[in-house]
């Protein structure tokens, strides 16, 4: 049986880049008025680090505060565990 290749096209190979430069993506995705915004980590699984999601805010907002909180986990190295507030963060 023949196994077939994934397409890997631009987007992908971006983040691909993209988690190779800082060890982590973030994937913005918005709807047309805005109202079903919502973004996601990808690469933070490797480091053994949940992926992060969140939504219900702008798109650069959501990706600001997603990128943040993964600093913190990979490059500080804090331990948030669940249920943990973040109250510190500010756009």
């Amino acid at each position: 049986m023949k196994r077939r290749r994934a397409k890997v096209d631009a987007f992908d190979r971006a983040v691909l880049q993209h988690i190779e430069e800082h060890g982590w993506s973030v994937v913005t995705v918005g709807g047309e008025d805005g109202s079903q915004n919502f973004a996601y980590s990808v690469g933070m699984r490797p480091h053994g680090l949940p992926e992060l999601y969140m939504t219900g805010l702008s798109l650069p907002t959501l990706q600001f505060f997603i990128n943040e909180v993964c600093g913190r986990l990979l490059v500080e190295s804090r331990d948030y565990q669940p249920g943990d507030v973040i109250d510190d963060l500010s756009d």
